[in-house]
């Protein structure tokens, strides 16, 4: 057993653990802001530590860690340079506080490595496998998680998907960050209805809106799913870099059709 864990903080040092280093470059992408060429860095400064490892693969493989598995955590940064000149910086920790991640308090998480179907969803039980394991991690590239799309439909590829949480079972809970030509500094996306918070949508619905561009409507809970009695429609509007967001709540029948709707709300 000794043994075995021996193994896996070798194999985990070499995909997560750098409690020494002042700054860790997690990804750097070159981001075109109106003609010009940017870099975008997402940085983790001070202490960065594994989440959700292999190490603890039963507890990897669930749903509060659906999204950041085989992951790291820390304190994170966006920041933007022109000709290596900093243009600014934000703080990315602070929107993971009120959400169910698996971060310590005051912590960003991010994924690192891509998990597979045909990985293992039990700990392992011999030194053999743990090797196995660790040659197959070795090859994996790490995920993109500034995957820069042009949400705000105003020409820009200056917005990625953060993740910051989880609903029950494993839907992710993601805020828009970045920029838009009406918006053109570093900031979680809000809507009109309430600038002074961050729009949180389940990564489906912010694919949704990107693939139908201007508006969809996608069903945010479904009546029967973990035994709501509840279905909630989410209607979603982009427009110029703003979005609005109309929910509408409708109680359930017995046989699990949609009945009346029950209230209506801008988020």
């Amino acid at each position: 057993m000794l043994l075995i864990r021996l193994c896996f903080a070798a194999l985990f040092s070499l995909l997560t653990v750098n409690l020494w280093a002042a700054d860790t470059i997690r990804q750097r992408r070159t981001v075109v802001v109106d003609g010009t060429l940017e870099e975008w860095t997402l940085r983790w400064s001070g202490p960065v530590r594994p989440v959700c490892s292999a190490l603890e693969m039963t507890q990897a493989v669930t749903c509060p860690c659906s999204g950041f598995t085989y992951g790291e955590q820390g304190h994170l940064f966006l920041e933007r340079k022109h000709n290596d000149a900093l243009l600014e910086s934000m703080d990315l920790s602070p929107l993971f506080a009120e959400f169910d991640n698996p971060a310590d308090n005051g912590n960003a998480a991010l994924v690192l490595l891509p998990r597979r179907l045909n990985d293992p969803s039990d700990d392992f039980g011999d030194r053999t496998k743990v090797r196995e394991f660790e040659i197959e991690l070795r090859k994996r590239s790490p995920v993109d998680v500034m995957d820069l799309r042009d949400f705000t439909q105003d020409g820009m590829k200056a917005s990625f998907l953060l993740q910051v949480g989880n609903v029950p079972c494993g839907k992710q809970e993601a805020m828009l960050i970045g920029i838009s030509r009406k918006f053109p500094k570093l900031h979680a996306f809000s809507t009109a209805a309430h600038p002074e918070r961050p729009l949180v949508l389940q990564r489906g619905a912010w694919m949704a809106l990107l693939a139908a561009g201007r508006k969809t409507t996608i069903t945010d809970l479904a009546c029967g799913d973990h035994g709501s009695e509840n279905e909630i429609e989410q209607i979603i509007y982009s427009h110029e870099g703003s979005f609005s967001v109309r929910e509408n709540t409708y109680s359930c029948e017995k046989d699990g059709a949609r009945g009346p709707q029950l209230r209506s709300v801008d988020k």
